[in-house]
């Protein structure tokens, strides 16, 4: 990520309509799939700060992974374990997770199933991976650029990877379906007029009120037709 980019991440996650509507559906998600229940070690892959580690806290003892240290504050290192390395076979915590997660972060990887691969190991039989990517490539701008995205996916191509990773897919579906002619228009944009990336920033209130209220519609009352198109995917697996 951008160094930029991650000195403003928190006040983007805390603020801005569109991380606050991810980590929504994220809990909405989790309190589905686990109602309430203790999974036991939490491991969040890419923490950055450690922004979902009070939501993951409440279903076990959580902690996080993050390869860029000057991405977590030092508030942040006192408060969470947080192992400051990269994701990789040197990574051997000498336990096993009952939930890990990958919020954002398998696209900026060279070697996404090699990842996948080492976080099964790390699961427990009965653990549970939750992971979140940007999706579909024509929607790519340079939001992706500042971001060092390698790419996006489509739903087809991350259950190729879960699968090739030894995952049994629970479920995969796309979501923020109404940015998509958004996103398809911005990058018209930036085609005809070009564009260098900007680290973005909290809209003003009416316009973060507005999005976030659409979001939350689309969220409560769309998301059960599972559209076969959206801007981000979310997915959950156990170890095959």
């Amino acid at each position: 990520m951008d160094v930029e980019y991650s000195r403003h991440y928190r006040d983007l996650h805390e603020r801005h309509w569109w991380f606050r509507c991810r980590q929504r559906w994220v809990e909405r998600h989790l309190e589905r799939r686990l109602d309430g229940r203790q999974v036991g070690p939490i491991l969040d892959i890419g923490a950055g700060d450690g922004l979902f580690l009070p939501l993951l806290a409440r279903y076990g003892e959580a902690e996080g992974l993050e390869p860029e240290p000057e991405a977590v504050s030092e508030a942040t290192r006192e408060r969470w374990t947080l192992h400051l390395q990269p994701f990789d076979q040197s990574f051997d915590p000498g336990q096993r997770y009952g939930l890990i997660t990958l919020f954002d972060v398998l696209e900026h990887l060279d070697h996404p199933v090699e990842a996948l691969r080492h976080a099964r190991s790390l699961l427990r039989p009965d653990g549970l991976l939750m992971l979140t990517v940007p999706a579909l490539r024509l929607l790519w701008t340079q939001h992706d650029e500042l971001n060092h995205h390698r790419t996006r996916y489509t739903r087809p191509e991350l259950r190729a990877e879960l699968e090739a990773s030894g995952f049994q897919i629970l479920e995969c579906r796309y979501f923020y379906h109404w940015l998509v002619p958004i996103k398809l228009a911005v990058r018209g944009s930036e085609a005809i007029r070009g564009a260098e990336p900007e680290v973005p920033q909290v809209p003003g209130p009416f316009w973060n009120r507005l999005f976030y209220g659409i979001t939350c519609v689309e969220q409560d009352v769309v998301s059960f037709l599972r559209l076969p198109f959206g801007s981000s995917i979310l997915a959950i697996a156990k170890p095959r």
